[in-house]
């Protein structure tokens, strides 16, 4: 292990220390069990040698946890955020994911919804609601989910219909974007073999930032600053339904299909930009303050809040980027369908089959103002398509007998289609990616004796790529070198030894690989490689490493306390920024990360008060660069680290982050919350919350320009709630970040700022920061179920 902070040892030793005077405490409560299915079979959490945490669809219901984003308010070290392109995002667990923007790379922390293993952000365009339950499996996951996940897996488990007929409506109001929102639920049988239940949801939202009206002077040589038609951003609406349907027609077979439509319409800057420095103390153009070419206007005060500087795009430029339904205050629309069918078969004898097929599908388009400016210097617009079909298949053994097996496999299809509009620099770039991947996987599990466990597997994945760029701009087919396809082949074990020597107390070590493929560099391609220097595909991603884990059931039942320590070695570790010269987002490998750690959770049912429950969770993170030798940022000098001489003669062009943290990677996170529910009398229930989360600095941005590192914060939320003994009704009060803290999830300069790059002279570019998280939300919640009210 590396050595790290005093802060981050003293916060670590302070949760333990926590977690010692619990113990101190006499009990007699006792736990309700908590399954989980981090091994493709439902195990106890507390009996599961993986690092994994698991909440309730109760539990995120409660505290309004609906997106893939706010995962960060409960999960340490997990970092997510959207991307400023029509690609998806960035989605980072324990420091390791995949940037924004590049339409054709897998994520390296995978989203797993009703047993469909998801490589793309994409999905954060869609919200996630009606969950039953939520698993976050952290590190390297090669055996069980998609085609390999060496940073992670997100998985979501949907309602099923019951027994029982259900309904629930509910709806309610957030003040800070003057958000409206209600659903509607109904689940129960159909038949005695055949269930269904269907969830939809529609909100409609004015926005979270403030704009500020630009003047409209003529700046010369840039075309007209118009004024805002907006007074918030972004403005827009969401709608979300799920249906699903249950057969089971014997004993020994049952079906399950579940379809997801999520549509999600933004009609006012749908990109969040937020200056976060200008060394010139206005917005520069190619490093000349546009203070001087406007004198007296008010472009851009460069702070890091809520109030966004812009104007509208000119008629010229929307006509110009060729999409249908541009707007001149900025559009986004981003819809997608995800069906799954699962299938299971009881053969009798200990063994089950499992099919699992996958359908998924995503159609976004976004239009905006690059420029980050209030007039029409570079309007651009950007689409993308996926069509991902999956077909996983699985025998599984259920033996009482000291070894048992799982053996599988999985196929992937998938094609991709990325298409970017920039007529200022008269280009229009279409990319067509097609990929095939299967992989074979298998694991034993040897039950030595009753204490002893040894499980080991291996997965191994072959897959190809196939890509087509076309410059529309220019006429032309680029000629890519090393040809148009490329293949990969990776073996991936991991064993795990477990040992339990009573029934409330378990250490566990395990040693695992991991992978993910390389590919084609979109935005190499879109700006031609041939300028920027940089090859046209980038390498597979490498991991391997330990973990070492224990898991207790002390105090009767009402305190359990897991931890584990791990150490992972990257190799080839996927980088991808913004170039903001080029105007394209760029995949390259850095030749590897060492990411070293601690990590601890805790959850105690005070048993002198019941009702009372106590939650906590800490991460002390070291990850840190191998040899990286990145670009720099625009206008970045030498004596500010731009000083390696990538080719020789001219400017420096390269900036050394060998030994770096790397982005976003904060040394410290931790929670803290309380939560208590009692009987007001024998007719209501009352539940209150509070709780907390804590996160040291981290980089947002790979280059580390200034104004995009995200300094240390503390988020407050509390809630309340009141419903009547049955559950026919609740109403909940629940504010989120109540201390407004806005965070930084993306980082990169203004295009067309900043000049000299490498040069002793230069002058920096502007930095902003784009979807910074929403801030405050004060949320007023609804929630009726007819068939409890009325019964």
């Amino acid at each position: 292990m590396k050595r790290v902070s005093k802060n981050a040892l003293l916060a670590s030793t302070l949760l333990f220390c926590g977690s010692e005077l619990l113990l101190a405490v006499p009990a007699v409560a006792q736990m309700d069990e908590i399954l989980v299915t981090a091994r493709k079979r439902e195990e106890s959490l507390q009996d599961v040698p993986v690092a994994v945490s698991a909440f309730s669809g109760d539990f995120l219901q409660k505290n309004a946890v609906n997106s893939i984003e706010d995962l960060g308010t409960i999960i340490p070290s997990f970092i997510a955020g959207q991307s400023q392109l029509s690609a998806g995002g960035a989605i980072y667990l324990r420091g390791v994911g995949s940037a924004t923007g590049n339409g054709l790379i897998d994520q390296s922390v995978a989203i797993n919804l009703d047993g469909v293993s998801i490589a793309q952000a994409s999905l954060m365009f869609s919200g996630q609601y009606d969950v039953a339950q939520l698993e976050v499996l952290r590190g390297p996951q090669a055996l069980f989910f998609g085609k390999n996940s060496p940073g992670g897996v997100v998985g979501f488990r949907s309602n099923d219909p019951g027994d029982e007929f259900e309904a629930e409506l509910g709806g309610g109001y957030e003040v800070e974007a003057e958000e409206k929102f209600g659903s509607i639920m109904l689940s129960g049988p159909i038949t005695d073999k055949v269930g269904a239940r269907v969830f939809a949801r529609y909100s409609s939202q004015e926005g979270f930032y403030n704009i500020t009206d630009i003047p409209a002077p003529i700046v010369s040589g840039l075309g007209p600053a118009l004024p805002s038609s907006a007074d918030s951003m972004p403005d827009g609406t969401d709608i979300f339904v799920r249906g699903t349907l249950t057969i089971e027609p014997t004993e020994s077979f049952d079906i399950r299909g579940k379809f997801t439509y999520s549509d999600r319409e933004l009609d006012s800057y749908p990109i969040g930009w937020q200056r976060s420095f200008c060394p010139q103390g206005s917005p520069n153009f190619f490093g000349t303050p546009l203070s001087v070419a406007a004198p007296g206007i008010n472009l851009d005060d460069c702070r890091f809040d809520r109030n966004i500087f812009t104007g509208d795009t000119s008629a010229a430029s929307l006509a110009a980027i060729d999409l249908a339904e541009a707007d001149a205050d900025g559009y986004r629309k981003a819809r997608i369908i995800l069906g799954s069918i699962e299938m299971n078969y009881d053969f009798g004898n200990g063994l089950t089959a499992t099919s699992i097929t996958g359908v998924y599908n995503v159609d976004d388009d976004v239009n905006q103002e690059q420029s980050a400016l209030p007039i029409s210097a570079l309007a651009t617009s950007s689409s993308y398509k996926t069509n991902i079909i999956t077909e996983e298949v699985r025998l599984t053994s259920d033996w009482d007998f000291p070894v048992n097996f799982m053996i599988g496999g999985l196929y992937e299809m998938r094609g991709t289609s990325t298409v970017s509009r920039i007529p200022a620099i008269t280009r229009i770039t279409t990319s067509k990616q097609d990929q095939d991947a299967y992989s074979l996987f298998g694991q034993l599990i040897w039950d030595v004796t009753e204490q002893i466990e040894i499980s080991g597997g291996l997965r191994y994945t072959h897959e190809e790529k196939e890509v087509e760029v076309f410059s529309f701009g220019a006429q032309q087919t680029f000629v890519i070198p090393g040809g148009d396809s490329i293949s990969f082949n990776n073996v991936s074990p991991e064993v795990t030894l477990s040992y339990r020597p009573t029934d409330d107390f378990m250490i566990y070590g395990a040693y695992k690989q991991g992978y993910k493929s390389g590919g084609f560099d979109e935005g190499a391609l879109n700006a031609n490689f041939a300028t920027l220097g940089v090859p046209a595909t980038y390498d597979d991603e490498d991991v391997e490493g330990y973990e070492i884990g224990l898991k207790s059931t002390l105090l009767d039942g009402a305190l359990q306390v897991n931890a584990n320590l791990f150490s992972y070695d990257y190799t080839n570790l996927q980088v991808t920024s913004f170039d903001s010269v080029n105007i394209v987002v760029t995949t390259v490998n850095a030749d590897g990360a060492d990411v070293d750690g601690i990590e601890m959770d805790f959850l105690y049912q005070v048993p002198q008060l019941e009702g009372l429950s106590v939650r906590g969770a800490a991460s002390v993170l070291d990850a840190k660069y191998k040899r990286f030798i990145s670009n720099c940022f625009t206008g970045q000098r030498p004596d500010q680290g731009c000083n390696v001489d990538v080719v020789p003669g001219g400017a420096f062009e390269g900036l050394d982050l060998t030994g770096e943290e790397i982005q976003r990677a904060p040394e410290v996170t931790a929670s803290l919350g309380v939560f208590y529910e009692t009987p007001i009398n024998n007719k209501f229930i009352l539940g209150l919350s509070a709780d907390g989360q804590y996160s040291s600095s981290y980089d947002v941005q790979q280059q580390r320009s200034p104004g995009t590192r995200q300094p240390s914060y503390f988020k407050a939320n509390a809630s309340a709630r009141v419903s009547d003994i049955d559950g026919g009704w609740e109403l909940s009060f629940i504010g989120r970040n109540l201390n407004n803290e806005i965070l930084r999830t993306v980082g990169q300069n203004v295009p067309l700022s900043g000049a000299g790059t490498g040069m002793a002279g230069a002058i920096n570019a502007d930095s902003l920061n784009l979807f910074a998280e929403r801030g405050r939300e004060i949320i007023f919640q609804l929630t009726l179920r007819p068939t409890e009210l009325f019964n």
